[in-house]
């Protein structure tokens, strides 16, 4: 059917009804991909594959094979990737590998084998890859995969194997990554692996296996989760080893961890200990570990954690989330100085002792979430103070009434760089002026899910602009879900309670220094401006959350302090072109303002304008003489003008160059002519 077609590529005739393979049906092809999946197969004659040199995918997936006749494939035909999963294959010894001198991946998952024996014939020196998962296999032969000098991976997992002997793989010295994970392994001998000299990741999970196995010299990743290991043997861990991650989850360990149980891990990385029922902490446990990044101790049955539990540690991330924790100690955390992150959500959490985050100077994120903390200070400081570079706090799902000037981490001497505050699903019924202290640089606020009935500023508030610290944190960019909309103060001059959040009493005198804490939030920001043939083009984007419905655009001289042009533009619309053929002004002032609802031009603001000095004139001939379709002439991040960038390949400096060239050409020809 298919031969001598010396120059095809890839042949496809998958899905298809296909039930039988006849003899010559491939013939003399080379570099061939052929798909023969998803069809009906359960009969492939002899000599169906003849001179089929290095097809480089052969697919047989998804068919009803069951067995090979002889000589399916002859002495010359063989597949670097060869594809049988999802058949009804039993024995595997029966695959017609014998020929296959050049496979390097062969993969028979979803099948039915059930045992591999003697007789297989692996001895293929370019096999890299075998993946024999998802069958019933209960039994391997001793040094089946010996023969394989180049196999790398090799994934046994989801059978039904039940032992394993230690010659059962050997000494595969160029084995990579080992998967046994989901099978009904309950005893393996110690040193099974031990001569896996290249073994870097081992998969063990989801077996029953109760005792620890002895990992190879090289080991660098031990996954054995979801067994029922109850104790751990300090000697079974080579003096000399290269483990970065061990996971241990899900297992029986409860509070067998004994003294130096890890202490010859060195260069051990991540600890994952989740789901074993531990109840304490022993300091000793852990002894040794000085390079662990990641300990995870999550959802156990830890009661109390107590000072210095860890001892010196120089882990990044602490898990502790889901356990029953009701009793943090004073300094119980005290020497993790390079922690960054402590996770101690879903516990029984009520009261934090003032000195429980002290010596965790590095640490950025804390979570704290679904306890029952009914306050974060101890009315001289806040529980916080002693985190210099906290970032991040999350206080969700607690039972925090209310918040003091001691509730959050705050200094004179020393700005705190706090940019994210989650205090959702608490109780508080009153919001006063002291959430502004500590959170200067908060870019995230979550006060959603409480039971906020008045916001309290003073008694009275006095309508000024140092209420504008107030404005910056709830209103400005940080997420918060209140209507403030009603929100009123007391003025001095109309005698009338007037909201503050609608009029002009927040801007401050120039040298107030609540200007240079609190800069005025922006109801609108440049998002580009640029020179266009002659044309300013501007785009911009709303920022603020006030009353917005349109846009007023002034240009004016700033030389003669006129008004140039006024436009009012509509609020859908978010860009706008300015001709500058007809101005003679050196120096323009570009103001772009918000209208609101009803008409009226909202407050100026000095940060939403810029000016155009005399260099305009001059970036506005170079786009011409460029041939630019566009020139960046200002930069709103840096409110600076920015360097001539031209959109065309083409510019003067190259037309400059031609035309030289070309009078030089012109001369030389001259020259040849006159002699």
């Amino acid at each position: 059917m298919f031969f001598e077609l010396n120059y095809v590529e890839s042949i496809d005739i998958s899905a298809n009804r296909i039930e039988s393979i006849q003899k010559h049906a491939f013939k003399d092809l080379y570099l061939t991909n052929i798909n023969i999946s998803h069809n009906s197969i359960n009969s492939i004659e002899s000599g169906a594959f003849e001179n089929c040199v290095n097809m480089t995918f052969l697919d047989l997936s998804h068919n009803n094979i069951s067995d090979f006749k002889l000589a399916v494939f002859d002495e010359n035909s063989y597949a670097a990737v060869f594809d049988l999963s999802y058949n009804f294959l039993s024995n595997f010894s029966k695959i017609p590998l014998k020929h296959m001198a050049g496979i390097r991946l062969l993969n028979v998952s979803f099948n039915n084998i059930t045992i591999i024996p003697k007789q297989t014939n692996l001895k293929l020196y370019e096999l890299h890859t075998i993946d024999i998962s998802h069958n019933n296999i209960t039994d391997i032969a001793d040094n089946i995969f010996q023969p394989a000098l180049a196999l790398r991976y090799l994934n046994l997992s989801h059978n039904a194997l039940k032992r394993f002997r230690v010659a059962t793989f050997g000494a595969l010295s160029s084995l990579l990554d080992l998967d046994i994970s989901n099978n009904y392994l309950e005893n393996v001998p110690k040193d099974t692996f031990v001569k896996l000299a290249s073994l870097s990741s081992l998969n063990l999970e989801n077996n029953l296996l109760q005792n620890m196995v002895r990992p190879s010299l090289s080991l660098s990743v031990l996954r054995f989760k979801n067994n029922k290991l109850s104790s751990i043997d300090s000697e079974v861990w080579p003096v000399m080893n290269a483990l970065l991650t061990l996971d241990l989850t899900n297992n029986t360990l409860n509070d067998n961890l004994v003294d130096e149980n890890f202490a010859s891990l060195l260069t051990l990385r991540e600890l994952h200990l989740a789901n074993n029922n531990i109840t304490k902490i022993s300091k000793g446990s852990f002894r040794g570990l000085n390079s662990l990044q990641y300990l995870g101790l999550n959802n156990n049955q830890i009661t109390e954690v107590e000072k210095d539990a860890f001892g010196k540690m120089s882990i990044f991330v602490l898990n502790l989330h889901a356990n029953k924790i009701s009793n943090l100690s004073n300094l119980a955390f005290f020497q993790l100085g390079q922690l960054s992150k402590l996770d101690l959500s879903a516990n029984k959490i009520r009261f934090l002792p003032s000195d429980v985050f002290k010596g965790i100077i590095s640490v950025k994120d804390i979570d704290l979430s679904e306890n029952y903390i009914e306050r974060i200070d101890n009315k001289t400081n806040s529980v916080f103070e002693y985190c210099l570079n906290i970032e991040k706090i999350n206080l969700r799902n607690n039972k925090i009434s209310f918040l003091s000037k001691k509730s959050l981490p705050y200094n004179q001497w020393f700005a705190y760089k706090l940019r994210h505050l989650d205090l959702s699903y608490n109780v508080m019924p009153i919001l006063t002026n002291d959430i502004t202290i500590g959170t200067q640089n908060l870019e995230y606020l979550n006060l959603s899910h409480n039971v906020l009935q008045e916001i309290r500023l003073g008694n009275p508030l006095t309508c000024d602009c140092h209420l504008r610290p107030f404005y910056a944190v709830l209103h400005g960019n940080a997420s918060i879900h209140l209507d403030l909309n009603n929100e009123t103060c007391y003025s001095l001059e109309s005698k009338n309670q007037i909201n503050y959040f609608k009029s002009d009493i927040l801007i401050c005198p120039q040298d107030d220094e609540v200007n240079q804490v609190y800069p005025f939030l922006k109801d609108l920001e440049f998002r580009a401006i640029k020179l266009t043939k002659g044309l300013l083009w501007l785009s911009w984007f709303i920022k603020g959350k006030g009353d917005i419905a349109d846009f007023y655009l002034s240009l004016k001289d700033v030389d003669r302090k006129l008004s140039i042009q006024e436009f009012h533009i509509p609020y859908d619309q978010r860009t706008f072109n300015i001709s500058l053929n007809n101005i003679r002004a050196n120096n323009i002032e570009v103001c772009l303002l918000s209208k609101d609802s009803k008409g009226n031009i909202n407050k100026w603001l000095k940060n939403q304008c810029f000016v155009m000095h005399s260099e305009w004139k001059t970036l506005n001939k170079k786009c011409y003489r460029n041939f630019a379709r566009s020139c960046d002439i200002y930069n709103p991040k840096t409110k600076t003008f920015s360097k001539l960038k031209s959109n065309k390949a083409v510019t003067h400096n190259n037309i400059m160059v031609v035309t030289i060239s070309i009078t030089l050409i012109n001369f030389f020809l001259s020259a040849l002519i006159i002699n």
